[in-house]
């Protein structure tokens, strides 16, 4: 199916509507919830990118504790699919499928997943210089449309909360670790 003009093709920068689709087509509104969270690592951006795309960390700094898992062949970039995996029980539990839209080494990595109880959602991570330092900022887009997205705008400030202790999390975890070098 094609999108309609105006649809989005990939995230991007904040948009204050987003386009929805209803049984017999597209309808526009205002239905977006947008999380942004930054922090500013001691290390040049390259480190920092170096250790978070490397997804044998992942599960050091995710909240869950949850290892991503890149599910798809070849090198990572645009369409590489990411498995989130996390034990419980016993059990290995996939909570989320990420598709990368965007890949920029070492600034940009932007995706859209499926979560359970949310939705759909696109976000993503941009690292830039800023005298010597890296700010990581990572954002996060949820549709606040029906009873999944107002479920979803009632989770956003948890969401908030846990976003912004994983990126404190990576930014002590790779401080340290350039420490002891």
């Amino acid at each position: 199916m094609a999108l309609p003009a105006g649809a989005p093709s990939a995230p991007g920068p904040q948009s204050p509507q987003a386009n929805v689709l209803w049984i017999g087509g597209w309808k526009r509104e205002t239905t977006m919830v947008r999380i942004d969270v930054t922090t500013l690592i001691s290390r040049p951006v390259q480190e920092v990118w170096d250790f978070f795309i490397d997804f044998t960390n992942s599960s050091r700094w995710t909240r869950s504790g949850s290892e991503l898992r890149k599910t798809s062949d070849g090198p990572f970039g645009v369409g590489t699919t990411v498995e989130s995996v996390r034990p419980m029980f016993g059990r290995e539990i996939r909570s989320q499928r990420l598709v990368a839209t965007r890949y920029e080494p070492p600034h940009r990595v932007s995706f859209t997943a499926v979560v359970p109880l949310i939705g759909d959602l696109i976000g993503g991570f941009t690292l830039e210089s800023v005298g010597g330092e890296t700010r990581l900022s990572r954002w996060t887009e949820l549709n606040a449309g029906g009873l999944r997205g107002a479920f979803g705008s009632l989770l956003a400030p948890m969401v908030r909360r846990s976003h912004g202790t994983e990126l404190s999390t990576l930014k002590r975890l790779i401080e340290a670790r350039t420490s002891q070098r």
